[in-house]
């Protein structure tokens, strides 16, 4: 394929086809598809195209209103009624393989509420008398009806953009960033003198969500209430227990907005009623609720045809000993019989040392993202922290362009903070023994030079 390719070809396939599941209009699809691939933002945004392209495509369809494919399918398992963004996130997840974090991003809702939403989805497959594997059959043959008939290429003809636009674009881009973006001399200047920001002082305060969750406990006199900051996408998510919060709906938001705006955080804000069930089967949540509040990895294993769970399954690490096993398993059984709950538990071992590692590091995260992506002037799109290995790896993708000559100084600025955080006794508990590894990159993916 020539010229520069936004996205590759097996995604636009992805995305066409998505697109033809809600809409059954092959042409619209491939209208909605193009329409995406020609923003010139699409090309700077490299790290999360494939879940922007989704979002994209689902802000077009609110206002479809004909009967889809989904839906369709949807009835032929005599299912009641499935909202769009519903059936959106069982797609995604059972036909295109996203994880929860991606699809989390793409619909805008908490990961827990994606979790809740499959289970609720299981229930119903259990109702029917369908099989989880029965229904994923079904989709994948449905999808192979839909074979686009054109070449990809003929998407990328009149979408890409070439060499002498693409030029252009880096060149606007590159001068607003000078003159009134994340990139401002006077910034850059500022960040020069400094070592980056202090994640330290971060963790010996407040964080974001905490400070959030505090102060609305204390305006609304209620402890119902769940913060999540995603720094990522600028956005503050809230979820209540209780139904008469949610009907405070009004004075939460505006109240939120005003803690931001104190702080000068210009995030958009949501708020979700969280059912505090597990679908129909509340007990199950409620046990569910309870082993990890007492730090016992416990879960649904299988369910009945009526959607009640009538399988456990814990998680034990593979080095427990046999005596500590025969504890955990009557601490499960003890939760179980305080709900009157007989179901059988079923155990499964996992690998101690690498959960352990992440479950550390993944403390740590929230404070990298506080750090760095609340405030704009390190221009950093995202952090990952890859924790499967001793050595851990922390990648650091910016926005900044290759040729930008001013990246590796900010570069070392971010990589100097990191290090005095990671390397101070407070947090000795949380790194260990475990050596890191820091990357960063450019808006190319291009790596940053780190030395200092």
């Amino acid at each position: 394929m020539k010229g520069l390719q936004l996205a590759e070809s097996n995604q636009v396939k992805d995305w066409l086809l998505f697109t033809e599941f809600f809409t059954g209009d092959r042409e619209k699809a491939l209208e909605i598809v193009k329409a995406f691939l020609i923003k010139p933002s699409t090309k700077w945004y490299t790290p999360h195209v494939i879940e922007r392209g989704y979002r994209y495509i689902l802000k077009q369809l609110k206002v479809k209103k004909s009967r889809t494919v989904f839906e369709s399918l949807f009835s032929e398992f005599s299912f009641s009624s499935v909202g769009k963004i519903d059936q959106s996130i069982l797609l995604l997840h059972y036909y295109f393989q996203l994880d929860k974090r991606q699809i989390a991003r793409i619909v805008r809702k908490s990961i827990r509420e994606i979790r809740r939403i499959q289970f609720s989805f299981l229930q119903q497959l259990a109702t029917n008398g369908i099989s989880l594997a029965s229904f994923v059959d079904r989709l994948l043959e449905k999808g192979k009806t839909l074979a686009y008939p054109f070449s990809i290429d003929d998407v990328y003809k009149r979408s890409l953009i070439n060499v002498k636009k693409t030029a252009l674009y880096s060149f606007i881009i590159f001068h607003l960033l000078l003159v009134g973006g994340a990139m401002n001399i006077g910034i850059v200047e500022k960040t020069q003198a400094k070592q980056g920001p202090d994640l330290l002082m971060i963790y010996k305060g407040n964080k974001l969500d905490e400070m959030i969750k505090a102060q609305l406990t204390e305006a609304f006199q209620e402890d119902g209430f769940s913060v999540l900051v995603n720094f990522e996408e600028a956005e503050v998510y809230i979820s209540v227990e209780k139904e008469e919060l949610y009907q405070k709906k009004s004075e939460i938001i505006p109240f939120v907005y005003q803690i931001l705006k104190d702080k000068d955080i210009t995030y958009t804000v949501e708020l979700d009623y969280d059912l505090k069930a597990l679908g129909k089967d509340q007990t199950a949540y409620k046990i569910v609720t309870e082993a990890d509040e007492k730090r016992i990895k416990l879960w649904p294993g299988d369910y009945s045809d009526q959607g009640k769970v009538i399988g456990w399954i814990v998680s034990l690490p593979n080095d427990i000993e046999l005596v500590k096993e025969e504890k955990e398993l009557l601490r499960v059984q003890e939760i179980l019989n305080g709900y009157h709950h007989k179901a059988p538990v079923t155990v499964s071992y996992y690998d101690k040392q690498i959960v352990d590692r992440r479950e550390r590091w993944l403390k740590l995260s929230p404070y990298f993202n506080e750090g760095f992506l609340l405030g704009k002037e390190y221009n950093i799109e995202r952090i990952r922290t890859n924790a499967t290995e001793k050595n851990v790896i922390i990648d650091i993708y910016t926005y900044f362009l290759t040729k930008d000559k001013s990246k590796e100084e900010i570069a070392r600025a971010i990589k100097r903070s990191l290090d005095q955080f990671l390397q101070s006794d407070e947090i000795n508990m949380l790194v260990q023994n475990d050596t890191y590894t820091i990357n960063i990159y450019s808006a190319g993916k291009k790596k940053i030079n780190l030395d200092y």
